[in-house]
């Protein structure tokens, strides 16, 4: 009898949610328009996860589309990107209360702090307030809820920070996110949206 080999690390999918408004980058002026911030189209922001992710191959990206938004009540693109990420898989088991007995599987502490710091330099190199990712596979667990998804801020936003929702990657508009996931990193997908972070 063969004994299966316990599995110890893997490729997580990340999910990202990224505003097109280089608001933490310098100010523009021109006569017509007066003060403004610069903004990214979906191909930057997929040359630059790819840079910050991957070594070069450029196979990282699963899927991404952009979306109409509002943040802080304006309007606004953003973008969906979900890509590989290669990390330690740790398993939690409930030993007591509702889940008692069941385990959960999540991203290995380590692994998800180099997530996270690579994730605060695609923040800064994008001059974005904040981004938002969720690791995809990370069992769905009440008695290890923590670390799955936050939000990661620029160091030098000094604003008002929000909490995470769930509806950052649940639903855009009227499309179930399960709905993108066969999408070819090549194809861009128009959808609309009004509840997500920029």
């Amino acid at each position: 009898m063969t004994k299966t080999k316990k599995e110890t690390s893997r490729h997580w999918t990340v999910e990202l949610n990224i505003g097109s408004k280089r608001n933490m980058g310098k100010l523009k002026h021109s006569k017509s328009s007066g003060y403004r911030y610069d903004y990214h189209d979906l191909n930057t922001v997929r040359k630059t996860v790819v840079k910050r992710f991957d070594g070069g191959s450029g196979n990282i990206i699963k899927s991404m589309f952009e979306f109409d938004n509002t943040y802080k009540d304006e309007p606004e693109k953003s973008y969906y990107i979900a890509f590989s990420f290669y990390g330690g898989l740790e398993t939690f088991k409930d030993v007591s209360g509702q889940n008692k007995g069941l385990e959960g599987e999540y991203m290995e502490y380590s692994d998800r702090n180099i997530l996270e710091d690579k994730l605060l330099i695609l923040c800064m190199e994008l001059e974005l307030d904040c981004i938002s990712y969720n690791i995809k596979e990370w069992t769905s667990s009440t008695f290890y809820p923590t670390g799955k998804q936050d939000l990661i801020y620029h160091p030098n936003y000094d604003g008002e920070q929000m909490i995470f929702e769930d509806e950052y990657f649940y639903t855009f508009g009227y499309h179930k996110l399960s709905s993108f996931d066969k999408l070819h990193s090549e194809t861009t997908t128009h959808v609309t949206n009004t509840e997500t972070v920029g």
